[in-house]
C-alpha cells in the first residue's frame, strides 16, 4: 500500500485485480487453467522492470509472469480485505446503539422489568433506581412500576423523597437506612411508622435510634432479619447490654434478636472499653443467624475472660467476617475469638487492617494456639488478609497452623506482605497428611512467600498426591519473592500443568 503526494492511498496491483474481476464478471469461473486467469498484468514495466526483457525461454517466462500477476492480485485483494474489514467493524460499532434501541423497543415490558430487578439485587443503595428512571420515557414507565427498585430507603433523602419511595415500593419488604442526624430521626420515623411491618433490614442502627423509637412508641419491629449496628466509644457497653436484653441499662430493643439472619456490628472504640460479655450474650440470642460481620476499630476491654455457654463448633452459619482495625488491643481480639468459638462458618473472612497506624502493637492478631481451646477461624473456606503489617509473621508456618486445627478447610486464601507459611523443616510424609482436606490454595501479594515454600507445596500437595487427593488449584498473584522462571518450571511438571495459576 502506497501513498501519493496528495495523501490518497494507492493499492499496488489494484488495476490487475479490477481487470481480473471484469473478466470474471463476463465469463464466470472457468478453473485455474482458463484464459480468464491469464494475462492480468497491466503495466509490467512499473512493477517488475527486471523481467520485461528476460532472456529465459518463453515457457518459463510465461509461468513466472503468471505467478507474479497472481501474487499481485492476491496482494491487492488482501489490502482491500483489510480495508473492508476495518470498515465493517466501524459500521458494526455504529449500529450497536440502533440495535440496542431497536431491541429494547421490541423487548417485552416484563423482561425489561426482570433485568432491572436483577441489576438492583447486584448493587447497593438506590442509585440504580434513580438512574434507570431517567434514561427514557419507556424505561421510566417500567422503573416506576417495578416496586423492588424503590424498596431501599436512603438516609439522606428529604421527607417528600422518602414518601415517594415508600409509595412506589408497593407492599414489598423494605431496606431502611436510619438518618445519622438525631434531629432528622423523629420525622423520618413518623413517615416510616405505617410501614414498620414491612421493614426487614435496618442500617445505621445504634442506641440513639433505639431510644428515639421508644420515645415515639415504636417498640416492635416484627420482621427485621438483617441489622447493621454501629456503636461509638461511649455507648458500646450500653448498646451491647440493650441487645442482650439487660434492662439495667435501657429497655429491651424493639428488634427480636432470635429472628435475625444477618448481623453486622461495628465498634468504633477509640481504645475505650468494650463489654464483650454482653456481646456474647446478645450473640447467643440470635438463633436464626446465618451471616455475622464484626468490625473492631481501636477497642480494648476490661473483661478478663468470657464464659462460653455453647459447645465449641456447635452452631453452623454461612458467613463470618471479622475485621480488626487501628490499635485494638490484643486482649479484645483474644476474647472475641473465644466468644466466637461455638460457630462453624462455611466461609470465614479474617482481616487485620493497620494501615496508617503508628506504633503497631507487637501482637499480630493472627490465630495461634493458646488463644482458646478451639482454633479460630474454623470454616470450610478461610480468607486471611493482613494489611499494613511490615514485621514478619512467623507463627511456625501460618498455613500449617490452619490445617492442623481446622480439618474441614478445603480452600484457604492469603493476602499480606509478611508471613511464613510452612516450617523450614516440614518433616516426613506424616506431616503432609494434615493437608489432606485442602483443595484450593491462593497467595495474593504475599511478598515473603519463598520459591522454596512454593516448590515444596507443589511437590507434596500436587505432584506426590494420590488420585483424587491434593490441590486442584494453586494460585500465585503478585508475590514479589516468586520469579517467572520458577513458575514456568513448575507449570512444566505434568502433574502440575494448569493447576498452577499465576500472574506477576
Amino acid at each position: 500500500m502506497l501513498k501519493t503526494r496528495n495523501g490518497a492511498i494507492q493499492i499496488v496491483g489494484l488495476k490487475n485485480l479490477l481487470k481480473l474481476l471484469t473478466r470474471l464478471e463476463s465469463h464466470g469461473l472457468q478453473g485455474t487453467e482458463g484464459e480468464v486467469w491469464n494475462d492480468l498484468l497491466v503495466d509490467a514495466t512499473e512493477l517488475y522492470p527486471s523481467r520485461v526483457n528476460s532472456s529465459d525461454n518463453e515457457d518459463q517466462s510465461r509461468i513466472l509472469r503468471s505467478l507474479d500477476e497472481t501474487k499481485t492480485c492476491m496482494a491487492a485483494l488482501n489490502e482491500v480485505r483489510e480495508i473492508l474489514g476495518k470498515k465493517i467493524r466501524s459500521l458494526r460499532k455504529a449500529c450497536i446503539p440502533f440495535a440496542l434501541e431497536n431491541g429494547m423497543k421490541r423487548m417485552p415490558f416484563e423482561v425489561i422489568s426482570q433485568i432491572f430487578q436483577a441489576v438492583h439485587l447486584m448493587t447497593d443503595g438506590c442509585g440504580f433506581a434513580i438512574w434507570v428512571s431517567h434514561v427514557s420515557r419507556r424505561f421510566r414507565e417500567i422503573a416506576l412500576s417495578t416496586s423492588l427498585l424503590w424498596t431501599r430507603i436512603p438516609e439522606h433523602y428529604s421527607d417528600d423523597q422518602v414518601e415517594t419511595f415508600l409509595s412506589r415500593s408497593g407492599r414489598l419488604d423494605l431496606d431502611v437506612s436510619m438518618p445519622r442526624s438525631l434531629s432528622d430521626l423523629p420525622p423520618f420515623l413518623q413517615i416510616l411508622r405505617p410501614h414498620l411491618n414491612r421493614v426487614t433490614r435496618i442500617r445505621n442502627f445504634d442506641i440513639n435510634k433505639d431510644h428515639a423509637m421508644h420515645d415515639l412508641g415504636l417498640t416492635h419491629l416484627p420482621r427485621v432479619k438483617d441489622l447493621h449496628h454501629r456503636c461509638s466509644y461511649h455507648l458500646i457497653s450500653c448498646a451491647l447490654s440493650s441487645l442482650s436484653g439487660d434492662n439495667g441499662y435501657v429497655v429491651s430493643s424493639p428488634i427480636c434478636l432470635s429472628d435475625l439472619t444477618s448481623f453486622e456490628f461495628v465498634a468504633d472504640g477509640h481504645r475505650q472499653s468494650l463489654d464483650i460479655a454482653s456481646f456474647s450474650e446478645a450473640l447467643y440470642c440470635m438463633k436464626s443467624l446465618k451471616r455475622l460481620s464484626l468490625t473492631l476499630d481501636g477497642c480494648h476491654s476490661d473483661n478478663r475472660n468470657v464464659v462460653v455457654t455453647r459447645e465449641p463448633r456447635s452452631v453452623s452459619i454461612d458467613t463470618l467476617q471479622v475485621t480488626v482495625m487501628g490499635k485494638t488491643s490484643h486482649a479484645v481480639v483474644k476474647l472475641f475469638y473465644i466468644s466466637l468459638s461455638f460457630l462453624v462458618a462455611s466461609t470465614v473472612y479474617l482481616t487485620l487492617d493497620v494501615r496508617g497506624v503508628v506504633d503497631i502493637p507487637e501482637m499480630s492478631y493472627i490465630p495461634d494456639a493458646g488463644l482458646s481451646e478451639v482454633m479460630f477461624p474454623y470454616g470450610s473456606v478461610i480468607n486471611i488478609a493482613t494489611l499494613g503489617i511490615e514485621n514478619e509473621i512467623r507463627k511456625a508456618g501460618l498455613l500449617t497452623r490452619l490445617v492442623q486445627d481446622c480439618e474441614i478447610a478445603h480452600t484457604i486464601h492469603f493476602e499480606g506482605r509478611q508471613a511464613t507459611f510452612i516450617p523450614s523443616s516440614p518433616g516426613d510424609d506424616l506431616f503432609w497428611t494434615q493437608f489432606s482436606a485442602l483443595r484450593h490454595l491462593r497467595f495474593t501479594r504475599c511478598d515473603k512467600l519463598t520459591e522454596w515454600e512454593l516448590r515444596t507445596l507443589a511437590t507434596n500437595l500436587i505432584i506426590r498426591a494420590q488420585n483424587g487427593d491434593g490441590l486442584q488449584s494453586l494460585e500465585v498473584f503478585d508475590c514479589r519473592g516468586i520469579s517467572e522462571e520458577c513458575l514456568l518450571e513448575l507449570s512444566e511438571e505434568p502433574e502440575v500443568g494448569s493447576k498452577l495459576i499465576w500472574k506477576l
